[in-house]
This record gives C-alpha cells, structure tokens and sequence, in this order.
C-alpha cells in the first residue's frame, strides 16, 4: 500500500494520517510506504504519529518505508531515532521497489 501524504505532518493532519494508516485491512496488507515528498514541515505529533504506526505494525507484522522524506524532515525523525526503526529514504524511489522493500 503506498500512502502518499499531501500536506504537512502537524497537529490534526498526523492524527488523520495514523487513523488512516491503522485501519487498513489488516489481513490483507503486508507492506506500507510512507511517500512524505510533499512534506516540507513535521511537529511533535507528526513524529508521534508516525512512531504509532511503526508500532503498531511491528506488532502485526506489517512492512513500513518511508520514501522522499525532505532533510530537514529526515533529521527531525534522526533527533528522535526513528531511523533507527524505520528504513527512511531521503530520495523517491520508485514505488514499485519500495513497495517490494516494505513487504519483504
């Protein structure tokens, strides 16, 4: 499943996203990829958001990628070690490829 997020990862906008993100089908999805290009601003709740679903998926044992995260967005998910959970790309790539990454 590809998620491209269209707008900025703050406040009510990252709570629409992880409830968006958590009610997928759960027997059918093996992989997500985040597409956070569009996204030029990310707050608290943005992280938060986004350390929800990486959790939750974890423990459903769903792929997460996060694809064209600009470096300022990249660096804000490094201070807080999501990197370190999630494989985090700073370019696009193409989504066929992420796709495959996500649900390996």
């Amino acid at each position: 499943v590809l998620h491209q997020v269209s707008h900025e990862l703050v406040g009510a906008a990252a709570f629409r996203m992880c409830h968006a993100l958590e009610n997928l089908d759960r027997a059918r999805t093996r992989g997500v990829v985040i597409d956070l290009s569009a996204v030029s601003t990310i707050d608290a709740s943005g992280v938060v958001a986004l350390v929800r679903i990486y959790s939750g998926y974890t423990h459903r044992r769903v792929g997460l990628r996060i694809v064209g995260a600009r470096e300022d967005v990249r660096k804000r998910l490094e201070s807080v070690g999501l990197t370190r959970l999630v494989e985090v790309a700073d370019i696009q790539e193409p989504v066929s490829m992420a796709l495959s990454m996500a649900t390996s």
